[in-house]
């Protein structure tokens, strides 16, 4: 589903990231995990195609982020770390909008919203609420909502449970792995290892820039994985 090979990437003559390769197989859910300041984000807007590399390449589905960017946006949902919602504009409202934004009309856009709003499981109540009076976790869940209007084959997510309280985050756990049923590959940073756990089958260590480790074992947690790669980085 995503392929990135030797990239590099710079801001303003910075280099920050360092030859990147790696794969992420179709139906999976990978976590992206390292400290502040690693490159999480800036990689994660590269597959994307938010960002163009320095050097190297990234391919999503088959198309490279380059010289096929819209064909990615088509294949892809984005939902960052701090991200915008139409305050005045009801839940359902909010998803209308960007199916439009995604081309979807009629009875299609009406079937694509009633299906977001099952999975992130909004009440009648909730979906008529304004987007400016929901609180952080059902906010949250219209930002996924928004990202998955579309049927997209990839899901990125950028800290999507930053800020939740502890049953929240066990809501949006259920959710991704709702998605992955559904055949939706997923890829999601978090500082929380445990919470990951719960439902990443891989996951990828970034430090300064560049991937130390690309885990993959149902056998062994991830937080173990992660701190035995901190304790010897090389």
């Amino acid at each position: 589903m995503i392929k990135v090979q030797s990239l590099d990437f710079e801001y303003f003559g910075k280099r920050v990231l360092y030859g990147v390769s790696f794969e992420v197989t179709r139906g999976s859910i990978t976590a992206l995990v390292g400290p502040n300041g690693a490159g999480k984000t800036t990689l994660m807007r590269v597959i994307a195609a938010l960002e163009t590399p320095y050097s190297g390449t990234v391919s999503v589905a088959g198309f490279d982020t380059v010289e096929q960017g819209r064909e990615v946006h088509k294949r892809i949902g984005y939902l960052s770390d701090f991200f915008g919602v139409e305050p005045d504009l009801t839940v359902r409202q909010s998803l209308i909008l960007a199916g439009k934004s995604h081309l979807i009309e009629g009875a299609q856009l009406h079937e694509c919203v009633n299906q977001a709003l099952a999975i992130l499981e909004f009440t009648e109540a909730t979906q008529n609420q304004k987007a400016g009076e929901l609180s952080r976790g059902w906010r949250q869940r219209l930002g996924i909502a928004m990202a998955i209007i579309h049927k997209p084959e990839l899901l990125i997510l950028d800290e999507p449970a930053s800020g939740l309280d502890p049953e929240a985050r066990i809501t949006l756990a259920s959710v991704f792995k709702k998605l992955q049923a559904d055949g939706m590959t997923l890829l999601v940073s978090s500082h929380i290892l445990a919470e990951l756990e719960d439902y990443c089958t891989e996951m990828l260590i970034l430090r300064e820039g560049r991937l130390t480790q690309h885990a993959a074992s149902p056998n062994q947690r991830l937080q173990d994985i992660y701190m035995a790669q901190v304790a010897n980085p090389s």
